[in-house]
């Protein structure tokens, strides 16, 4: 059960998925912006307010999951940010619980491999076109391109 799991995730994020892993910079730097890893970083996801302490205990509960045959993180490789990858992907939930198995709410979080986090989106699936949308922090910057 888990492998199937990760492998729909790997599909529907491979659908997804631009020919290239690094999207193109509109000011040519290297990499998209992260957010200042303090004590008021959190984000809203269509109206879903994920607070620092909850994308904190995610994070460390994902975190720990690196190494093992867990589903969830998954490696991502489509936004390229100044900060070093790679990149994971793990669900936030909305009632604030740390994911498990089972259905997502297709709200993800996204860390790198220094345990910083990136950014979040929404993965919406519609029948064979899933779309995204990106969470946005509090000052209105989202920290993920809005094409992505």
């Amino acid at each position: 059960m888990n492998f199937f799991h990760k492998a729909i995730t790997a599909v529907i994020l491979l659908l997804t998925t631009p020919a290239m892993s690094m999207m193109p910079m509109r000011d040519g730097s290297t990499g998209y912006p992260v957010p200042v890893q303090d004590h008021r970083l959190w984000f809203s996801c269509r109206g879903v307010n994920y607070e620092n302490e909850y994308l904190f205990r995610v994070l460390n509960h994902a975190y720990g999951l690196m190494s093992s045959y867990a589903t969830y993180p998954v490696p991502t490789e489509r936004v390229i940010y100044e900060r070093r990858g790679p990149y994971y992907l793990f669900p936030l939930l909305q009632n604030k619980q740390i994911y498990d198995l089972g259905t997502t709410s297709g709200h993800y979080l996204i860390f790198n491999i220094d345990k910083e986090i990136m950014g979040g989106f929404i993965m919406i699936q519609h029948s064979y076109n899933p779309q995204t949308t990106v969470c946005v922090y509090p000052n209105g910057l989202s920290y993920l391109p809005r094409n992505w």
